[in-house]
């Protein structure tokens, strides 16, 4: 690929071109952490900004559509609400989810993604907890949230998309 974008993922990994394999959802949860542990500073120096991700507040856009949460209210009230945000990244949703009320919880696969919300809550703003775990198998009891969502679309990265929904 002539895109320098990934280079350092592709390094690290020792990628040598794009392709498409049938795997499970155990090989999809290794090849998913590797890539975004590997990717995630590239990531965020393309799309940081864009996202807030080093934004006191967070943000909310819902990406590829660039809706924000604020101007467009798709997750209803979210006062007094416990929502989980799957394949959250760095955070920038949940923690604007949580400084305008909510009792947001962000899971991401990639503890280099997670790292990075943790960079930025370290220099301020809303905290949330985060958990590190495949959006295949959540690691919570259920009825656990009243809102689950995903902004930047984790569905797509798993080997079982259904398993992801019935989640």
């Amino acid at each position: 690929m002539s895109d320098e974008r990934h280079a350092a993922a592709n390094s690290i990994l020792g990628t040598s071109g794009v392709g498409r394999v049938r795997v499970d959802s155990s090989a999809s949860d290794r090849a998913s952490r590797a890539w975004w542990d590997a990717d995630a500073d590239d990531y965020h120096r393309t799309h940081g900004e864009f996202l807030g991700v080093n934004s006191a507040e967070g943000e909310f856009v819902w990406c590829p559509e660039g809706l924000h949460e604020g101007d467009h209210h798709l997750l209803g009230d979210i006062v007094d609400k416990d929502i989980l945000e799957v394949g959250c990244g760095s955070a920038p949703c949940a923690r604007w989810l949580a400084g305008h009320g909510a009792r947001a919880v962000g899971l991401d696969i990639s503890m280099g993604m997670l790292a990075r919300g943790l960079d930025a809550m370290n220099a301020g703003g809303p905290a949330v907890p985060l958990i590190q775990a495949s959006a295949e198998l959540l690691p919570f009891a259920d009825e656990s949230f009243d809102i689950v969502c995903s902004a930047f679309g984790a569905v797509p990265f798993v080997a079982d998309s259904q398993r992801v929904m019935n989640e």
